[in-house]
């Protein structure tokens, strides 16, 4: 089984809650979400969030790209709370020139 406050952190990446076990559930502290695909995904969540009707229907409704539901188990985020994760930018990938010229500095 898993053991609450040992100190050891997992964090799946699921794409949907359907077929995530309940006791699996029960032992995360830490909770994000999304838009989710599902109203089965979306009641799950809201539940083991704690969200009352009105939160889910902001939810519902609300949630855009970059846009998350949070709920930590210990401090000061114990009630669910939003927040924005900016857009990374990230570096242009690497061209066939610049592997040609970092090739070329290693045969100097």
């Amino acid at each position: 089984g898993i053991v609450r406050g040992a100190g050891i952190g997992i964090w799946p990446l699921v794409q949907t809650i359907i077929g995530f076990t309940r006791r699996g559930r029960a032992n995360l502290a830490m909770r994000t979400f999304g838009r989710l695909g599902t109203h089965e995904d979306l009641a799950v969540m809201a539940a083991d969030c704690g969200l009352d009707e009105e939160q889910q229907n902001y939810v519902r409704h609300n949630l855009t790209p970059g846009t998350f539901v949070g709920q930590v188990g210990l401090g000061s985020y114990t009630r669910p709370f939003i927040f924005r994760v900016p857009l990374a930018k990230l570096p242009r990938g690497v061209s066939e020139a610049d592997i040609q010229l970092s090739q070329a500095l290693l045969r100097e």
